[in-house]
C-alpha cells in the first residue's frame, strides 16, 4: 500500500539535546498542558504535541478518516508501529485504526516468506 517514515520522538529529544547548547534530555510523557511553564515542559508541549499533530496532519493529507468523519465510506487507515507507538500519548492521536508496535517486523516477515516461500512460522 505504502505509508510515510519520519523521525520518532526518542529521536526529536536526542537531537534537541545533543545538538543545541543548554537543552536537557526530558522524560518522554505526555505534557500536562498546551503550554510549557518551564524548560522540560515546553519541551515536552514541542515534541509530543507536535508529534503527535505531525501524525494527525499526515493522516489528513492520506486522506485517513477521522472518528467525526466515521459515518463517511473509509478512505484508508492509520496504524503506527515502533516501541514509542504503545505509549499512552499515541491513543490520543485522531484517525487511528489501532496501533501495532511490531507492525514493520510483521511486514519484514510476510515479506521474507514472499521471497522465500517459506511458509513456517516465525
Amino acid at each position: 500500500m505504502g505509508g510515510a517514515i519520519a523521525p520518532g520522538l526518542g529521536l526529536g529529544l536526542e537531537a534537541l539535546a545533543a545538538h543545541t547548547a543548554r537543552l536537557p534530555l526530558v522524560e518522554l510523557r505526555t505534557p500536562e498542558s498546551t503550554l510549557g511553564r518551564d524548560t522540560a515542559s515546553a519541551i515536552r508541549v514541542g515534541t509530543v504535541l507536535g508529534h503527535r499533530m505531525m501524525i494527525e496532519g499526515v493522516l489528513a493529507t492520506f486522506g485517513v478518516s477521522s472518528p467525526s468523519e466515521r459515518g463517511s465510506p473509509p478512505r484508508g487507515s492509520g496504524r503506527p508501529d515502533g516501541g514509542l507507538s504503545s505509549l499512552p500519548w499515541a491513543r490520543t492521536i485522531e484517525g487511528l485504526d489501532g496501533i501495532d508496535p511490531d507492525l514493520t517486523l510483521k511486514g519484514l516477515v510476510h515479506l521474507h516468506r514472499a521471497v522465500t516461500g517459506d511458509e513456517a512460522q516465525a
